[in-house]
């Protein structure tokens, strides 16, 4: 089966204007807050219709056609980007979908939904934790438990419901460094509002950014691997390919069940077999001079 893909980055961002914004990217004689006024004057240059969102710390958000562009202004930012699109899929809908990243993660494109207000974060913190609960059974977590500091992370969709917007920071726990450091090495479990993590042995407590510097740029490029084998690649802004139901949201078609043909009966009410049988018999005593097999 094949489908219409389109491509927002293909659409509004040539490849003179990726190779700038990279170059942004690689600047080390200003910091980020620094790099805006660079970025702002390339989409403006290369008339790219937008409308601000705000700024992280190594991200710079603007709004096209209604979603959501990130764009990268460090190297870190560019493996943020990498890990939304590479992890969006598994963690949909408590996250945002991510529907587009460029391969070096300099772009990425996501679902837009409204960033929460402060009152926002006192009604929904119960459905933050609900969620948040099923996350840190699979992952290690950090600035998007429920605080003051990290509730602009989280954001409500048209419909209501609730999810996470930025969620870079989102580790396997199969990573070695999530064990205490304590006799037992027991696996480190997150508390209730995902804020802290203890160990279940010796109850110790660790904040995320101390367990963060324990994974190594190694560590994190082996697991975020090569991004393409996530989605599909397209090289232009409105493409047909082939469906790969391994990368695709697209649901299997089931496969239809052949119906079994009932055999067929025989005047005297037998199946052809039972008829031919009967007729063997038959034939063997005497009764018949000829077999036909039908």
């Amino acid at each position: 089966m094949e489908r219409q893909f389109r491509s927002l980055i293909k659409k509004y961002f040539p490849v003179e204007l990726l190779v700038e914004l990279e170059n942004v990217t690689k600047m080390m004689s200003i910091d980020n807050n620094g790099k805006y006024p660079y970025v702002k004057y390339l989409l403006d240059k290369f008339n790219v219709p937008y409308e601000p969102l705000g700024s992280g710390t190594n991200r710079y958000g603007i709004n096209i056609d209604g979603y959501a562009v990130k764009i990268a202004l460090d190297k870190a930012g560019m493996i943020d980007n990498q890990r939304e699109f590479k992890y969006a899929k598994k963690l949909y809908p408590s996250v945002v979908k991510v529907y587009e990243c460029c391969p070096n993660g300099l772009l990425s494109v996501s679902e837009y939904v409204t960033i929460f207000s402060l009152n926002d974060y006192y009604s929904q913190q119960d459905n933050m934790r609900e969620i948040l609960a099923e996350i840190s059974a699979q992952f290690l977590v950090g600035d998007i438990g429920v605080s003051k500091v990290n509730y602009i992370n989280w954001g409500t969709r048209n419909d209501g419901t609730i999810c996470i917007l930025d969620f870079a920071y989102i580790y396997s726990l199969s990573y070695k460094g999530f064990l205490c450091t304590c006799e037992d090495q027991g696996m480190l479990e997150a508390d209730t509002d995902c804020n802290y993590y203890q160990c279940p042995v010796c109850r110790k407590k660790f904040e995320f950014k101390d367990l963060r510097k324990r994974i190594t740029k190694k560590d994190e490029a082996e697991e975020i691997g090569d991004i393409t084998l996530e989605g599909y690649c397209l090289h232009d802004d409105n493409e047909v390919q082939e469906v790969d139901y391994d990368k695709s949201p697209d649901k299997r078609p089931k496969k239809k069940k052949k119906k079994e043909k009932p055999e067929k009966k025989s005047r005297s009410g037998l199946t052809d077999q039972q008829s031919m049988l009967q007729r063997v018999n038959d034939f063997l005593a005497g009764r018949s001079t000829s077999i036909q097999l039908e």
